[in-house]
């Protein structure tokens, strides 16, 4: 059950595997023409609150885990200076909003943020 992040040269494979999360925030933010919808399992942003769904402006893939053909990646959703900022589970089922390692307000002090992001870098490797 190996676990990669950017430093790895399998990494980016695994990451353009759902690489539709930044498809998602350019049609989001109406950078794409066309009357399609987003379908409902890859729209990470209505997974948050309807008045932030705008604020973000750039997805980062940071790990990916692979068991057998199933692939998981983590993705951040970050506005501008970081903040908010939305941590998702994706693989080819869809997408999960990772809340507990997310800051969603983007008034929250720099210290919950770092406290915020520590906690994650801890936990998400146990827990993948």
């Amino acid at each position: 059950m190996p676990l990669y992040t950017p430093d790895d040269p399998e990494f980016a494979a695994l990451a353009d595997r759902h690489a539709w999360l930044d498809t998602v925030l350019a049609a989001s933010c109406g950078e794409l023409l066309g009357d399609d919808e987003i379908p409902a399992p890859l729209d990470w942003t209505a997974l948050l609150p309807p008045a932030l769904a705008l604020e973000f402006t750039a997805t980062d893939c940071s790990l990916a885990y692979v068991s057998g053909n199933y692939a998981l990646t983590v993705w951040d959703a970050t506005g501008e200076g970081d903040a908010p900022w939305a941590v998702f589970l994706a693989d080819d089922a869809g997408v999960r909003l990772l809340s507990e390692y997310s800051v969603l307000d983007p008034d929250a002090p720099d210290s919950f943020f770092d406290e915020t992001l520590a906690r994650a870098m801890t936990e998400l490797p146990d827990r993948l």
